[in-house]
């Protein structure tokens, strides 16, 4: 609502002047010439004056008054043009009586365009601004509207306003004069028209002008004076500090306030008002401080108003509702929250109200915030468990593309990383077949790609029979293998990766759709593009993995010649590899690469057994990517994350062949960033703990963090479970490495520390490597948490354990060995048989086992040796462990108390699962009747821990 002339869109009444001429009847005989005789004797009149006489002056100023306010074409210019400025300047310097009729005429003179650069160089800017800081309002209406009106547009004159402190006095103005409309509406454009300045900003910031602009937006007479506040807020709100502020002195809620102040109005200016207001609120939740405030973890006005929205008649409201919830659910703990409060049901409520005939806008906004709301893995499930997905299928019918693109990205979203949705979703015929359609529109390249990605995600999320078979039923197969040649490496990616899955899956099936697709010699292409991506030829080589286990294929991929290809690419790595200026992210992909390379080599002469596949997993802040590394054998599928080496989900068939995830971990890095119980990491530089954090070593005291009562516990507060890890492919698994510094976390020496899971069958092997600069202590394990029922199980009372030694190690009350090494026969601790966990757990005493089973005898010499047997009976899953390691500490997460919350959404509580964690006994670096546990530089510490996942 800016205005050239300082004023508002439509005629603003003006306070009287005390010497303002009365300009007579415009609608009589006005002698024309006259007037311009009288003008023009005024100018020459005032131009050869050399003293300043008010009695003199003020009839001339009445004159060209006169003639300004008649709208006398042509007169500022010829007012200008006589010279008379500087002697107007003059007299406003001297701050006589004619100070208000001086500003009054230059105001008037300002509203004609080419004359506002004589005015500023005839300096009238400068003489005016000391009047800014009378107490006349006359006055200081009269020259606001003079400075405003020199100074519109004039972007280097507005600077120079704020560096004379203009943005004080015109908030200190607003302050003493709250009912002098005229003179807010000057102020308030000023300020309109300086807010977009970042000096006005940064001046603005110390002022409170929250507390102003609030004051009078809720006093607002009128649309136009609501709309100029508006659009202050608006300039202002884009400053980060300033929005805080809004946030804190109550805008939107003032905001929010008006418009339901004026629901139910009719007029256009209202509505206006209505669309900019809730547009602004919007805008305000961009800043994360802001947002969390107008949010108040759901009890916030702001937030409560906006559900309202959703439920609004207005289009408007409506469109603000699913966009300010979009930025709400910015934040993973809102969007865990609004959806405890029921907002999905609102959002699905007004898509299915806009589906058919509806606004498009408040559709694709209503998606948007959906989508939002499904990011946290916890929500995924609570959504498809309270039949999200069964509403949000209702929308399938749009025949809109912009909402079918945002339907199909939001059904993805609802899918990532989640199998049962994914499983769920990709059996469903109706949909199948919608998305079909889709993958097929002709005039809409978004939606089609949109759509293969959906199928692409059925496929990669739920790795099911079912689901390889519905999609290639409903002929979905030839939309992957399109997708495959996508220009975009993400979605080619998607579908290498998702095709590889089906046919692994049911080569069969897929034999048909890749022939009459000639798919093999677009992987033949991938493979020999010395421009291509690394990660499309590690996909491409995945794909020809799968392919190469079948009979027919393999004869297939000798016809394409995919084996000169591979050939090809073996040289490419190899050169790749060698050159030192190649980037590390890239060396990485070509070693990943290059390891997939020799297994499809391999592949093309046996069945490949064990299939190896990373993707990026998150971030770890101030250390980088987190890598989410998959082995998978046709027995056992692992998860392994790059952040604390940490196996992050073991899945395992039972006796039923139905799969089941038997280890605790978190759904986000965030989780595992938080994490104080060690889920699934390796710990270190010693696991468990060590007495009173200290020990002496060559004479030399060293001191650690304390960080389990007393105690030193697994490595100290920022432990290898802590440490982001270095991956690299080796065959069957993944290596993954680490250096820790000298003096790291109190240890001495630099240590090269290496990690590698292998894979084999049914086979899990940890092998643990390190070495060191200086003689220091080391214990390294993995604190995976089981239970064979299923991760989501509440407890392990119906597991049957027998652990493989003859004695154990007392504990004093905070853990720490006692020294003695006691028998286990006849106490509570012989599991040399198997016993039922819940029974035994109530006879041991405190909270239940947390203790080290002797597995071999101090001297005893390196040799892998059975640790331990759990069996599930109800489920028919058995883990059996075996170690290199000396001991066995068995603990039955005891202090897990409800309060974690992990994969699946569930609550991990006491006595919810075990933890056998293969290592040398606790505390010997303080205790030398135990084995040695100390590192010389020149020595290799090594041991290796196999689980092997059976049935019985």
């Amino acid at each position: 609502m800016r205005s050239e002339c300082g004023g508002w869109d439509t005629a603003e009444p003006d306070l009287p002047h005390q010497h303002s001429p009365d300009p007579g009847p415009t609608n009589a005989m006005t002698d024309t010439s006259a007037d311009t005789d009288s003008l023009s004797d005024s100018l020459k009149a005032i131009s050869v004056s050399t003293d300043l006489i008010e009695e003199e002056l003020q009839p001339h100023l009445d004159t060209l008054l006169q003639a300004l306010l008649a709208k006398k074409e042509g007169a500022a210019i010829e007012i200008c043009r006589s010279g008379i400025l500087p002697t107007l300047a003059q007299a406003l310097r001297t701050k006589s009586s004619l100070s208000c009729q001086v500003a009054l005429v230059v105001a008037e003179i300002a509203r004609e365009a080419a004359v506002r650069e004589s005015c500023i160089q005839a300096g009238l800017v400068k003489e005016l601004l000391p009047h800014l800081h009378c107490d006349n309002q006359e006055i200081l209406l009269n020259t606001g509207r003079a400075i405003g009106r020199i100074c519109f547009d004039n972007a280097q004159q507005q600077e120079q306003l704020v560096q004379s402190n203009v943005i004080p006095r015109l908030l200190s103005i607003m302050r003493e004069y709250p009912q002098n409309d005229p003179l807010l509406n000057v102020c308030l454009l000023a300020l309109c028209n300086l807010a977009d300045l970042d000096s006005a900003r940064a001046a603005l910031i110390s002022l409170d002008v929250a507390d102003v602009l609030t004051i009078q937006l809720k006093r607002s007479p009128d649309a136009e004076r609501r709309h100029v506040i508006l659009e202050i807020l608006g300039s202002l709100g884009e400053n980060e500090t300033l929005k805080l502020q809004f946030a804190e002195f109550g805008v939107p809620e003032a905001l929010s306030q008006m418009i339901w102040a004026l629901q139910g109005e009719s007029d256009p200016h209202d509505l206006c008002s209505i669309k900019i207001a809730s547009n602004l609120i919007v805008s305000l939740l961009l800043g994360d401080e802001s947002m969390q405030k107008c949010f108040g973890e759901g009890s916030g006005v702001v937030y409560q108003d906006v559900l309202l929205w959703l439920q609004s008649k207005n289009t408007q409201l409506q469109l603000s509702g699913a966009l300010a919830i979009a930025n709400f659910a910015r934040n993973d703990c809102n969007c865990v929250k609004m959806l405890e409060l029921g907002v999905v049901h609102h959002l699905l409520t007004l898509l299915e109200q806009h589906v058919d005939e509806g606004d498009v806008s408040v559709q694709h906004a209503g998606l948007s915030a959906l989508r939002n709301l499904a990011i946290p893995a916890t929500n995924k499930v609570r959504m498809l468990q309270d039949g999200v997905t069964e509403r949000i299928k209702s929308l399938l019918r749009s025949d809109m593309p912009p909402v079918q693109f945002k339907l199909l990205g939001t059904l993805r979203m609802m899918v990532d990383g989640q199998e049962e949705a994914a499983l769920l979703m990709g059996k469903d015929s109706v949909l199948l077949s919608r998305v079909m359609e889709w993958c097929e529109a002709k005039d809409h390249a978004g939606v089609r790609g949109e759509a293969s990605r959906l199928l692409a995600a059925l496929i990669r999320h739920s790795r099911s029979p079912e689901v390889v078979c519905a999609v290639t039923q409903a002929h979905g197969i030839k939309h992957l293998i399109n997708m495959a040649t996508s220009e975009h490496v993400i979605m080619q990616n998607e579908a290498l990766v998702a095709l590889a899955i089906a046919a692994a899956i049911d080569i069969e099936s897929m034999k048909g759709p890749i022939r009459e697709a000639s798919l093999l010699p677009v992987l033949k292409t991938n493979l020999e593009d010395p421009a291509g991506a690394v990660e499309v030829k590690f996909n491409s080589l995945g794909l020809i993995c799968s392919l190469a286990n079948s009979g027919a294929m393999k004869e297939d991929l000798e016809s394409a010649q995919i084996q000169e290809s591979l050939h090809q690419l073996t040289v490419a790595l190899l050169f790749h590899s060698n050159r030192e200026q190649y980037a590390d992210s890239t060396l990485h992909s070509s070693q990943l690469c290059t390891y997939r390379l020799q297994s499809v080599l391999r592949g093309l002469g046996e069945r490949m057994v064990t299939i190896v596949t990373y993707e990026p997993w998150g971030e770890a802040p101030g250390q980088g990517p987190v890598d989410l590394w998959r082995i998978e054998s046709p027995q056992v599928k692992v998860e392994v994350l790059t952040l604390g080496a940490t196996l992050r989900g073991v899945r395992c068939r039972g006796r039923d062949q139905e799969w089941a995830d038997v280890v605790l971990g978190y759904a986000d890095v965030q989780g595992y960033l938080s994490d104080k119980r060690y889920l699934g990491a390796v710990v270190g530089r010693v696991a468990n703990r060590i007495a009173k954090g200290r020990f002496v070593l060559d004479g030399k005291e060293y001191h650690l963090d304390i960080n389990n009562g007393p105690n030193a516990l697994h490595g100290g507060l920022q432990g290898f479970n802590k440490a982001l890890w270095k991956a690299v492919p080796v065959e069957g698994g993944v290596q993954l490495s680490l250096t820790s510094p000298d003096g790291d976390q109190g240890y001495p020496g630099e240590v090269q520390v290496t990690v590698t899971y292998l894979l084999q069958g049914e086979t899990l092997s940890a092998e643990y490597q390190a070495k060191s600069t200086k003689t220091t202590p080391i214990n390294l394990t993995n604190h995976s948490y089981f239970n064979l029922a299923g991760q989501t199980a509440d407890n392990v009372y119906d597991h049957e354990v027998s652990i493989s030694a003859e004695c154990y190690l007392p504990v004093d009350d905070t853990s720490i060995p006692t020294g003695e090494v006691s028998a286990v026969a006849g106490t509570p601790f012989d599991l040399r048989r198997p016993v039922l966990l819940g029974p035994r757990l109530k006879m041991v005493p405190g909270p239940g086992f947390d203790h080290n089973f002797c597995l071999c005898s101090c001297d005893a010499p390196w040799a892998e040796r059975a640790a331990a047997r759990v069996c599930h009976p109800p489920s028919g899953r058995v883990l059996e462990v075996s170690t290199s390691q000396p001991g066995v500490q068995f603990y039955t997460a005891n202090y897990l108390d409800a309060s974690v919350t992990g994969k699946d959404g569930v609550k991990y509580g006491k006595h919810c699962s075990f933890c056998l964690e293969t290592q040398n006994w606790p505390d010997a670096v303080n205790q030398s009747s135990f084995p040695n546990c100390l590192l010389r530089p020149g020595d290799v510490y090594r041991h290796v821990t196999c689980f092997t996942f059976t049935t019985c």
